[in-house]
């Protein structure tokens, strides 16, 4: 083994999580309890979170990239993990958000036979797919992902959850196969499927040991190809058809964890990529973000408005945060710490949506919003938090998704004064119709669910409730104290792909000068 024992912390997390994967079903098959099981998973997750915490507090301190190999072999033979601001910063919120939701399954979920395993499953996925430093370890990570996904979301086994996941399955065996297609010509290419390589090739610092004269040129050609992978995984206009039923269908945990992570995870991706070893988008590929991230705000608007159903209107709230967050990175690197900023604020908001909405649902086993009439009424706290989510959605301050709307904003003000360019100007029209068509789509909900008489379902549990008021407290706080949670935080993991490319590079340089 090689590499920083601090990097170790946070490489060995997934593996840790895939053991108590492999281990629970043992212990569901030894009929051992069904709380043991429970308690075992969630004390995988401290595990994880602990580790990552650790890794995360250590590179602060050390302020430097921080690189991982496991079995000694550096690339291109071994598989690296790399540790900077911005994959601590992702890891951190993914193993976060894991740990203090898997909790509600036993609230919200028929957490029976093997649940726990494919939701510790889901998370290594994910915390793989941000640590990693290598193209295929990367295609690994997102085929557990998906592959744990597809379980989950059938895992109420109705009728549409089974569908759901069958479609999405559909799209994610064409994306997989789309991103490995990259992956091979990423080694054809230049000999190696370390990322952080690939951007010493192109700045020069090694050769390649590949077949191609021009790696540029071709890398982002081979980009291009693995975008449009990405592109579905983050359910961007037009490949957004799978999430709406996918999540609709989740029971209220897994969409929660879901909706917060995997859309946000793919545009990590895409930036890792193309700035680590291009040193910024492609052409093609901006416009590909920017008109597809507005449709996706139409879209993900549109759908909230003309949705006659509670999960799949906070589902298209869901698309619509994409084409906000897909129209921020097109706009090059000031539009990092503005993607990075709402991927925070996805993370805290959008598990209040899904929880609240899904108690609901849960409770009254009706979905349709003409049948829940007054279902809010009996319990202020779940409605209070729903409510906080929703004006952050819209873009109402002091939320913190405010924060991140108000600085694309800027942004995008700023290209329509500089620029005669008509595009930017009607890029800002179709922001601000966006939010209105959100704020419609939340004021139905409203309407009928609290200001209508009816029904009202049971109070949620305790540990909802205070979950959500603690996600709720921290959307406000979190947007009240964003100037210093940009710079000691979002700039930082923004900086990790501009200036801190070269020491990233540096860091496998490092690697391969050791062998």
């Amino acid at each position: 083994m090689q590499g920083s024992n601090e990097a170790l912390q946070a490489a060995i997390t997934p593996y840790i999580l895939i053991i108590g994967a492999f281990t629970l079903p043992i212990l569901t098959l030894l009929k051992t309890s069904k709380n043991l099981v429970r308690i075992l998973a969630i004390f995988f997750q401290l595990v994880a979170s602990v580790l990552i915490l650790s890794s995360f507090i250590a590179l602060q301190k050390v302020n430097q990239v921080l690189s991982y190999t496991f079995s000694g072999f550096p690339p291109p033979i071994g598989i690296t993990y790399v540790i900077d601001h911005a994959s601590a910063f992702m890891a951190l919120l993914i193993a976060i958000l894991f740990t203090i939701v898997t909790p509600l399954s036993r609230f919200l979920v028929d957490d029976s036979d093997y649940y726990y395993a494919f939701v510790l499953g889901l998370e290594a996925g994910l915390l793989g797919i941000v640590l990693t430093g290598d193209m295929f370890n990367l295609f690994v990570m997102m085929e557990v992902t998906l592959i744990t996904s597809y379980v989950l979301i059938s895992s109420s086994g109705t009728r549409c959850a089974i569908r759901a996941s069958f479609k999405y399955a559909m799209v994610g065996a064409v994306a997989g196969m789309l991103f490995f297609l990259a992956s091979v010509l990423y080694y054809f290419s230049i000999g190696t499927l370390n990322i952080g390589q690939g951007g010493a090739i192109v700045l020069g610092l090694t050769e390649s040991m590949g077949r191609v004269l021009n790696p540029q040129n071709t890398l982002g050609l081979i980009l291009n190809i693995a975008l449009w992978s990405l592109i579905a995984e983050a359910a961007i206009t037009p490949l957004h058809f799978w999430l709406p039923d996918a999540y609709s269908s989740s029971p209220a945990p897994v969409a929660a964890l879901m909706a917060a992570l995997s859309e946000s995870t793919a545009l990590y991706v895409i930036t890792r990529l193309y700035y680590v070893v291009l040193g910024g988008l492609t052409v093609e590929a901006t416009y590909v973000l920017s008109v597809l991230g507005l449709l996706s705000i139409l879209v993900g608007g549109f759908g909230m408005i003309y949705s006659e159903e509670l999960m799949k209107i906070i589902s298209y709230s869901v698309i619509l945060d994409v084409g906000y967050i897909s129209l921020a990175l097109s706009l090059g690197s000031g539009g990092i710490t503005v993607a990075l900023a709402y991927i925070l604020a996805h993370t805290v908001v959008k598990p209040i949506l899904f929880i609240s909405g899904g108690w609901i649902v849960y409770a009254s086993k009706q979905n349709l919003l003409k049948d829940l009439k007054g279902a809010f009424r009996k319990d202020p706290i779940l409605f209070f938090a729903f409510l906080v989510a929703s004006v952050a959605v819209v873009g109402i301050p002091p939320t913190l998704l405010f924060q991140a709307k108000l600085r694309l904003y800027e942004l995008v003000l700023a290209e329509v004064l500089s620029s005669a360019f008509i595009y930017h100007a009607l890029t800002l029209i179709v922001m601000l119709l966006g939010s209105l068509l959100a704020l419609a789509g939340f004021l139905k909900i409203v309407q009928t669910t609290y200001l209508t008489p009816g029904e009202s379902v049971p109070r949620s549990p305790k540990y909802v409730r205070i979950l959500l008021a603690i996600l709720s407290i921290a959307t406000i706080v979190l947007g009240i104290l964003y100037p210093f949670l940009e710079s000691e935080l979002i700039q930082k993991a923004a900086n990790s792909f501009l200036v801190g490319r070269v020491e990233y590079v540096n860091e496998i340089i490092h690697l391969l000068s050791s062998w």
